[in-house]
């Protein structure tokens, strides 16, 4: 029996292939993390092909032959939608599908992902799901290509391993991304969302702005660390800027700080948020 599993994060400019080995009892160990210079801008232009020779080479390296994928799309779109509990999958994507015309241009270019949000109360006959929308011709280019070497088991936006994190500890986590485009919030618990902000930005100078206006939310009546990722927050002083700002501990996302899990390798290539999203995939596809 294998006891590898593998994840592989496509960023817009990078790309991680993590390995967890499930072999001794406890949690797993991380024993591969390797990373190409290739990503979802790439992968989207005309110049495309060479991008995606770095990251099939990248999985031959590693000898990987089955993997979790899982992207962030230059530019995606999401929409918070209440569903009735009885409908089954098909019946929910058709509302999804439905839910794209009223939002998008072009909707039949587009696919879907869902993110369950906690039900409260549990017995209720209604649900909210984050329903993001992205298109399809990045999955289903990158799916053609890697198809005839390596099977890929699920294919997802990144945000449903970072939302599944929570799953995993016995708290609720907050996290804040902060990316040039835009500035996402989540909180999560048990796996499943509990509150979900989305900024896109015309102006980069405006990500400082919009995470501290969320940071400031109820900072008062809270006093659960922060958890920071995307590509400000290696910026050492944007993070500083924004600790200075606000009474709140802030942690740069770290799972396996966070779930205490062991490596075999160097600490350094970890520290990349698209290591800390592969790894959180690789967790989510183990035990889903």
């Amino acid at each position: 029996m294998n006891t590898i599993r593998h994840a592989c994060m496509i960023d817009r400019h990078i790309t991680t292939v993590v390995a967890l080995d499930h072999e001794t009892p406890g949690k797993p160990r991380i024993t591969a993390c390797k990373s190409v210079p290739a990503g979802t801008i790439a992968l989207s232009g005309p110049d495309y092909r060479r991008s995606l020779k770095k990251i099939v080479h990248l999985l031959r390296k590693l000898h990987v032959q089955t993997t979790t994928v899982c992207l962030r799309p230059p530019r995606w779109y999401p929409l918070e939608s209440v569903f009735n509990c009885r409908l089954d999958r098909n019946s929910v994507i058709a509302q999804c599908r439905f839910e794209a015309t009223m939002l998008l241009d072009e909707p039949g270019n587009f696919r879907c992902d869902l993110v369950e949000f906690y039900r409260e109360p549990p017995d209720s006959e209604t649900a909210k799901k984050l329903v993001v929308f992205y298109t399809e011709e990045l999955p289903s280019r990158l799916l053609a290509e890697l198809a005839p070497r390596t099977i890929v088991e699920d294919c997802s936006l990144y945000l449903r391993p970072l939302v599944c994190l929570s799953s995993h500890t016995k708290e609720k986590i907050t996290l804040v991304e902060c990316e040039p485009e835009y500035v996402v919030v989540l909180e999560s618990c048990g796996g499943k969302l509990e509150y979900f902000r989305y900024w896109p930005l015309d102006n980069p100078a405006d990500t400082i702005y919009f995470t501290l206006r969320e940071l400031c939310r109820n900072s008062e009546d809270n006093l659960e660390p922060v958890y920071l990722t995307g590509t400000n927050c290696m910026d050492r002083q944007f993070t500083e800027t924004l600790r200075a700002s606000v009474h709140r501990e802030l942690r740069i996302l770290d799972p396996v700080a966070l779930l205490s899990l062991e490596a075999d390798i160097s600490p350094e290539p970890l520290r990349h948020p698209s290591a800390g999203t592969a790894i959180s995939a690789a967790l989510m596809a183990s035990y889903d």
